[in-house]
């Protein structure tokens, strides 16, 4: 069963139905109140920012492992599986998925450890704080 249009009365009756999360957690109007309400009380102006970033696609990152075969093998091998993507920051060897004929964390080249899949959030830190030999770093992850 789809998932009615947003802003569609449902087919129990409910009030209004939006979509978060490409419609895969479906909220009454009520509900829909309720966290707008919470996200004003915690974000104030910057909750309409918010808002719009909700159900956004995931768009996945990730890294090649050097430790396991040459970046070149392993970029052929990726795509040759069907994948489409692109540097996005060369210091940190940070990739961005275009295409993906599957879950990037079902292909082979997960499987066999040549990629690190991670959330783009997480790989900047390290880019950014850049952290020297001798630095303390405490990753809470």
């Amino acid at each position: 069963m789809s998932a009615p249009p947003i802003g569609a009365p449902s087919s129990r009756g409910d009030p209004l139905v939006f979509c978060y999360s490409g419609g895969e957690a479906l909220r009454t109007a009520r509900e829909r109140t309720e966290f707008d309400r919470l996200a004003d009380r915690l974000l104030g102006a910057e909750s309409p920012q918010l808002l719009e970033c909700v159900g956004v696609p995931f768009i996945p990152h990730f890294r090649f492992n050097p430790l396991k075969h040459d970046i070149g093998f392993q970029t052929r091998l990726l795509r040759d599986s069907g994948f489409d993507f692109e540097l996005v920051s060369a210091d940190g060897g940070i990739y961005r998925v275009g295409t993906q004929p599957a879950p990037l964390g079902k292909s082979l080249s997960h499987f066999l450890g040549h990629i690190y899949i991670q959330d783009l959030s997480s790989m900047l830190p390290a880019l950014v704080l850049d952290p020297k030999a001798g630095d303390e770093v405490l990753d809470l992850c």
